[in-house]
């Protein structure tokens, strides 16, 4: 019979060391021991016997314990990739799930981007006193800009007009126009009696879908001959080197309405559908609608009267928000301002009223006509806020306004913005541009944030400018801040423009309060 006395081992933690004896079993066998050479198997029990040392088996413990981790560890990381691929496979969509389920600490979306220029174009370099319109080309390479030499075009001086063209990724000019050299010698050519020198105002400038041509709007007055009439032109110049063309329209009525330009001929009309007293007493020149269509013989014609939610434009029209030109169709959703009323000086209405006005011209989809001086104004009623009698529209002269529907939850955020921000005048407003798909609103002037000067360049100084903010149009959430640039040293002047590229992936502002014109690569994801 065999006895076996078996010696406790103290339970092991982490910090206590055995001591060496305590790790072995002793084993006692009455019976007499067999010589070494008759035990059976006895070099392999030798060996075990040696493994189970002491140092052996800690290492066999400390690397069957890491296995048995790791085992562990693969099994659930699979599991979890399992379930995420169920709601998404992309960390985006995990964050953007946690967000709807109000997941996240605070229940608080992601913070905006944060995105610095690209690239910053200073105009008075090139000879800019004044900056009136900015506009990308058809494939987003380049940047035109129009404007004046000396001086803005102000109380009838004739100042120079001035186009550059300029390289969307380094911000160098290639191409060069003196605007006047081109438009005088038409004036004196066809009205000979009409001595005295035009003050133009260049005003607009469009670049054709096939991306040879540049058509610049523009209105001539002679203030020194008063008995002179004013005019109303476009400048057509070949970006390969062809001649340019100037046609001109004489103004012989006084309403206001909208022109149609034929290219080809060298002729143009006026639309008949807006010669109304009421256009120019409402302060617009095309009819509201919801969306336009391009007429026979070129011309835009009303399609659908505003109503409802009608200002959501259907998605088998492309660019036929924020880029009016080479399309089948546009909408009255083009580059703008918004605006909130609380007075007119004598009559105040603290609620404030929400207003729409844009302005700008189209080139047909075969590039053959220009529907110029299309000018949209409207108002909003903003939800939660008072809705404005009709003595306080009368009031603020803001009664002939069309009642526009407010096209979507990024333009509605824009709005709550400006109804709470407080007014340190009789209005406020903001610059606003959509991405062409319409998914996107771009705005200068209505931001959540405010930045100093120090969080952006490391100088101490007062908050001067907000950047441009982009709020996505599906839910209204603000997804990115576009950061300005240090101010330059040289103002220039004029009005101030915003401008998405075509491709959607570059935003444009010239900003009159820094003087320059900054270029931001932007996320297609946003």
């Amino acid at each position: 019979m065999n006895r076996r006395k078996c010696i406790d081992i103290p339970e092991h933690t982490e910090h206590t060391e055995l001591p060496p004896e305590a790790n072995d079993i002793e084993i006692t066998d009455l019976e007499m021991p067999l010589p070494v050479e008759k035990r059976p198997g006895s070099g392999l029990q030798h060996y075990i016997i040696s493994w189970q040392r002491s140092l052996n088996r800690r290492r066999f413990r400390f690397f069957t314990t890491l296995s048995m981790l790791l085992l562990v560890g693969l099994v659930i990381f699979a599991n979890m990739q399992s379930g995420l691929a169920a709601l998404g496979t992309a960390r985006e969509d995990v964050t953007s799930f946690l967000v709807q389920h109000h997941l996240l600490p605070n229940n608080a979306p992601p913070a905006p981007l944060a995105i610095k220029p690209s690239v910053v174009i200073q105009p008075q370099k090139d000879g800019f006193s004044c900056v009136m319109d900015t506009s990308w080309s058809p494939d987003s390479k380049y940047v035109v800009i129009v404007g004046y030499k000396q001086d803005c075009a102000v109380g009838g001086n004739a100042i120079p007009g001035l186009l550059t063209i300029h390289d969307a990724t380094s911000g160098k000019r290639v191409r060069s126009f003196l605007l006047n050299d081109y438009v005088m010698p038409v004036f004196h050519s066809q009205y000979p009696k009409i001595r005295t020198q035009a003050a133009f105002y260049y005003h607009l400038v469009l670049w054709s879908h096939d991306k040879h041509h540049l058509a610049v709007l523009f209105g001539a007055t002679f203030y020194h001959e008063p008995q002179s009439p004013s005019f109303d032109g476009v400048l057509l110049l070949d970006t390969n080197g062809g001649l340019p063309k100037v046609l001109l329209h004489l103004n012989q009525n006084s309403y206001m309405s909208y022109l149609v330009w034929d290219t080809q001929y060298g002729t143009e009309y006026i639309a008949p559908s807006t010669s109304s007293s009421i256009s120019q007493s409402a302060g617009y020149t095309i009819q509201p609608s919801p969306f336009y269509l391009w007429g026979f013989g070129g011309g835009a014609y009303e399609l659908l009267p505003i109503r409802g939610n009608a200002g959501l434009f259907p998605k088998s029209f492309p660019n036929a928000t924020g880029d009016p030109n080479g399309g089948n169709a546009f909408t009255p959703w083009q580059p703008g301002q918004l605006s909130l009323t609380i007075s007119n000086g004598n009559k105040a209405y603290p609620a404030g009223i929400a207003s729409w006005s844009t302005y700008f011209a189209a080139w047909s989809p075969d590039g053959r006509y220009i529907v110029d001086n299309l000018l949209m104004d409207g108002r909003f009623n903003i939800p939660g806020r008072p809705i404005p009698d009709q003595q306080t529209l009368l009031n603020l002269s803001m009664d002939l306004l069309p009642l526009l529907p407010v096209r979507d939850k990024g333009l509605l955020h824009i709005l709550q913005i400006l109804a709470t921000t407080p007014a340190t005048t009789n209005f406020s407003s903001t610059l606003v541009s959509w991405r062409f798909d319409g998914d996107a609103l771009a705005a200068y002037g209505a931001s959540d944030i405010t930045y100093d000067a120090g969080d952006i360049h490391g100088v101490v100084g007062d908050v001067y400018d907000t950047g441009v903010d982009i709020y996505r149009c599906t839910d209204g959430t603000h997804v990115a801040t576009l950061l300005p640039s240090s101010p330059s040293l040289i103002a220039v002047g004029g009005g101030a423009t915003l401008r998405w590229s075509d491709d959607g992936l570059h935003v444009l502002l010239f900003n009159v309060n820094l003087g320059n014109i900054m270029l931001w690569n932007v996320p297609a994801a946003l």
